[in-house]
């Protein structure tokens, strides 16, 4: 019974849908699940995920809507994603000049936080193509950055696409990436260059 139960739970592991709590840690400015590091930086109790510092060997789970706490109890919303796994090239002009990381590449199942987040940053996610699952965009989102989800054409839908709550939203956000699906920019000031460049969306409104 015992090796059923040890089984079992490996085998729950290696499909990664086990997902832990972050820890920040004040004295490295970083947050943590054991699995993903990323240096973060706080004001008062809000945060902000800065560049991946550590990545898993092997394609893993990447679950930002886990809780964020530090040794002492305190409680952290993340507030703005900046984990930089991608960057834009020399040139600009379409979606290709932007490029990913090695980090980006082991970016499994990704899950974004519930509420609170306002801030998605340039090139975030850019080409993390082996990204998965449908993707839960916060309805306190007010930002998309430059290519945020560029090439992450393994992302089967957004929910919802962009929120009403979003003002602002940058070049290629979406390029090669978004699902057909319906989507409103009706509070979104400008519809931006290439945002869904490569991408079966037909209806804008």
């Amino acid at each position: 019974m015992k090796k059923l139960l040890f089984l079992v739970a490996a085998a729950v592991a290696a499909a990664g849908s086990l997902s832990a709590a972050w820890t920040y840690d004040a004295t490295e400015g970083t947050i943590t699940d054991n699995v993903w590091t990323f240096g973060a930086t706080v004001n008062g109790t809000e945060l902000t995920v800065n560049a991946v510092q550590i990545a898993p060997s092997e394609v893993s789970p990447l679950d930002f809507s886990q809780s964020v706490t530090d040794v002492d109890g305190t409680s952290y919303t993340i507030v703005k994603l900046d984990p930089q796994f991608g960057s834009r090239a020399a040139t600009w002009g379409n979606p290709e000049d932007f490029v990913g990381t090695p980090e980006g590449a082991k970016v499994g199942a990704l899950a974004l936080p519930a509420s609170g987040l306002t801030e998605i940053s340039n090139c975030a996610f850019a080409f993390c193509s082996n990204a998965t699952g449908v993707v839960s965009l916060s309805s306190d989102l007010v930002k998309i950055g430059n290519a945020a989800f560029d090439h992450c054409d393994g992302i089967t839908g957004f929910n919802p696409l962009v929120p009403d709550s979003v003002t602002s939203i940058g070049d290629f956000a979406f390029a090669y990436t978004a699902p057909a699906q319906d989507v409103s920019l009706k509070n979104v000031a400008t519809i931006t260059y290439g945002l869904f460049t490569g991408t079966p969306i037909t209806s804008v409104y």
